[in-house]
């Protein structure tokens, strides 16, 4: 997993360990934190299935492209 990856990773399992200071909880629901966390799980799980960046602007450029 590349570095961008895992520090989202880290920070989505941090905030499912200490619910009452976690922001995300201000602009999603728990039901669909949970969701996130099951898919995280599976991401975790099975990698190769993902796509993942080792910075910033490749990350940009996937997420502005049509494909």
């Amino acid at each position: 997993m590349s570095n961008l990856t895992t520090s989202i990773n880290v920070q989505i399992d941090k905030g499912a360990q200490e619910k009452e200071n976690f922001e995300l909880y201000q602009y999603f629901t728990e039901d669909e934190l949970g969701k996130a966390a099951k898919e995280l799980v599976y991401i975790k799980k099975y990698p190769e299935e993902y796509k993942s960046f080792d910075n910033v602007e490749d990350l940009k450029k996937a997420l502005l492209s049509d494909d």
